[in-house]
């Protein structure tokens, strides 16, 4: 299911970060988020998230993070967000429950895997924050955009 921790060959960090998702009484399970980061994040570094489609998983976009972390030094994230992938099934990652909110709960999860790891690296500029998503994942980065209007340079 997870991936171990340590570095690539592409000179970059690997690991997982867990957290709580909103709405906690309601929907008590942990959100689970991909990291990719560069060996040495310095302050020209910017960060990128990439959010999966409905029933996909954190790993989905994976190929794009370690191309945009390798060639641009960005740290790139994947929120696993709730009711989908290995949240829905631990065993293969794939699936997801019936819509229930039309994204807003699921793209706050993923704003909070950003804010959880713009906290694990103060060096990133906060300028150079994109984010990235197909289907159900480009809804939820659209609504990003919606919902913090002055935190992505593109989406």
């Amino acid at each position: 299911m997870k991936t171990p921790s340590g570095s690539s060959a592409c000179n970059m960090k690997t690991h997982e970060i867990t957290f709580d998702s909103v709405n906690t009484a309601v929907y008590p399970k942990p959100v689970t988020a991909l990291v990719l980061a560069p060996d040495r994040v310095t302050e020209k570094a910017g960060a990128m998230l990439f959010t999966h489609g409905w029933g996909g998983n954190r790993f989905q976009h994976r190929d794009k993070m370690e191309y945009v972390c390798g060639e641009h030094s960005f740290v790139c994230i994947s929120v696993e967000y709730r009711m989908s992938g290995y949240d829905f099934n631990p065993v293969t990652g794939l699936g997801a429950y019936l819509p229930y909110d039309a994204g807003f709960l699921q793209t706050l999860d993923v704003l909070n895997g950003l804010r959880r790891v713009l906290e694990l690296y103060p060096e990133v500029d906060r300028g150079r924050l994109f984010h990235y998503g197909g289907s159900q994942g480009g809804w939820i980065a659209l609504l990003s955009a919606i919902y913090a209007p002055r935190t992505f340079a593109a989406v």
